[in-house]
């Protein structure tokens, strides 16, 4: 791995796009569109639902990578495998996306129409109980309080006890959110990314086994980078190394936010700069670290490393440049994606062919939402049955052979029960749970190289 050296779209698919009352712009991807399914006979069909930033906005670049690749999912079990099977009857799958504008108001708007659609039709199959979050811990955040607040809880992600009452059944996966605080106390959400606190943890034990002494962080205001920059000082401190300034910056900062860092920065002259900004902070700084002609030995992202808008905007100078990612494309191809059958690489030729945008863990995520969300839904009917109300865990009920038992107090697992407790293979990797209901996965350093291509460097 070198230091840095700093001087050296398909559209998402808008196949329906309705109004409805509430002034809701939905996209609605369904079976209907796909050809080849005259074999195909399914009983009914089962709609994931969920907010995504459809319109140009803070979010929409990543947003519409993670829609895409989730209806490449959507579209490949309809196709190739008439849908999935329940109950022995296969059932189509679809996905309706409401438009958030990148604002959570309007998610919190989105919120609420869920619930009250899933209390009012709480008889129909059609529709599931797992919403599908959109990107970003700051909306997400509202989307999982509102679910959450709709039932009566004295259940604990894990503990194997189930004493819920749950007004509207809903669970959310999310396959866009980090922070920590939109899971904590939240027993119906679960997020495919690792905790903020996870994120530059290798890559500040590689750099200090390079040689680095030193670090400066600053963050946008936000529970995600604010989360992900917070934790630089205890993997500082556990690595030896010392951390020179931390700084706060306007959301959506420019240049005349990121200047004076930049001045003093140069001043400090740390190794290492960890900057927790979204693509155009990142733009921006890049920029403004050209105009000061000044930069740190290794420049740290948190999230825009791998995306074409930063290799566009900013040309050469994101030669090594680094990053970080809870996934890559060169994960094994042992690992294949218990829905599809998809490796990385696999996922990665799928989006390929159906984008001109570079793919990024976010994409990757979204598809092993859906992934899982199939699982569990397939397992729930698969697993035997419990008494009301009985104090179990799964695996252990599992291993000894339990079998249902007869009568009208038997009651089938929850899929909270069965995301909180098993472990789901898909082409992002095998993914468990910890107690907070985040993804385990560990995350990997990567950097672009002198082409201006993206390789990880560790773990290598």
């Amino acid at each position: 791995m070198k230091w840095l050296i700093l001087f050296s779209l398909v559209p998402i698919h808008r196949l329906v796009a309705n109004k409805d009352p509430l002034c809701l712009i939905a996209n609605h991807r369904y079976v209907e569109h796909l050809p080849g399914l005259s074999n195909c006979s399914f009983a009914g069909s089962i709609e994931f639902e969920g907010p995504s930033s459809m319109s140009d906005g803070r979010y929409f670049d990543i947003a519409k990578k993670q829609l895409l690749s989730m209806q490449l999912v959507i579209d490949y079990v309809n196709q190739h495998q008439c849908g999935i099977s329940l109950n022995q009857n296969n059932y189509s799958l679809e996905i309706r996306s409401f438009d958030d504008y990148s604002s959570t108001e309007w998610t919190k708007r989105i919120s609420n129409h869920l619930v009250r659609k899933k209390i009012k039709h709480s008889s129909n199959n059609k529709h599931s109980s797992i919403v599908i979050g959109g990107y970003s811990s700051v909306l997400t955040e509202p989307l999982a309080d509102i679910i959450n607040s709709t039932i009566y809880n004295n259940f604990s992600k894990g503990s194997g006890v189930n004493t819920v009452s749950n007004i509207s059944s809903l669970l959310l996966l999310s396959p866009g959110s980090a922070a920590t605080s939109v899971f904590r106390d939240r027993d119906t959400a679960f997020g495919l990314l690792p905790p903020t606190h996870k994120y530059t943890a290798q890559a500040m034990k590689k750099l200090a086994q390079l040689g680095a002494e030193s670090v400066a962080t600053f963050w946008e205001d936000a529970s995600f980078t604010r989360g992900v920059c917070g934790a630089v000082s205890e993997h500082a401190a556990k690595y030896g190394m010392r951390v020179t300034s931390s700084e706060q910056v306007n959301i959506n900062p420019n240049a005349t936010h990121l200047q004076p860092i930049a001045k003093k920065l140069s001043k400090e002259n740390p190794d290492v700069v960890v900057s927790c900004v979204y693509s155009n902070g990142c733009t921006e700084w890049i920029n403004v670290l050209r105009r000061e002609r000044w930069s740190p030995r290794a420049q740290v992202f948190t999230v825009c490393v791998g995306s074409p808008e930063l290799r566009e905007s900013v040309g050469n100078d994101v030669e090594y440049m680094m990053g970080v990612t809870p996934w890559s494309p060169t994960l094994s191809e042992q690992i294949k994606d218990a829905v599809t059958g998809w490796s990385a690489k696999e996922f990665t030729k799928q989006y390929k062919d159906a984008s001109t945008d570079d793919l990024t863990y976010h994409a990757a995520a979204a598809a092993a939402t859906i992934s899982i969300a199939i699982q569990a839904l397939q397992r729930q009917h698969k697993l035997p049955q419990l008494a009301e109300g009985e104090d179990y865990n799964i695996s252990k009920k599992l291993e000894q052979g339990y079998k249902s038992p007869i009568g009208s107090n038997a009651t089938k697992l929850s899929l909270r029960d069965i995301l909180s407790t098993q472990s789901f293979r898909t082409m992002y990797g095998d993914i468990t749970f910890d107690t907070n209901g985040q993804s385990k996965n560990p995350f990997l350093l990567i950097q672009y190289d002198q082409n201006g291509k993206v390789q990880t460097v560790y773990p290598e």
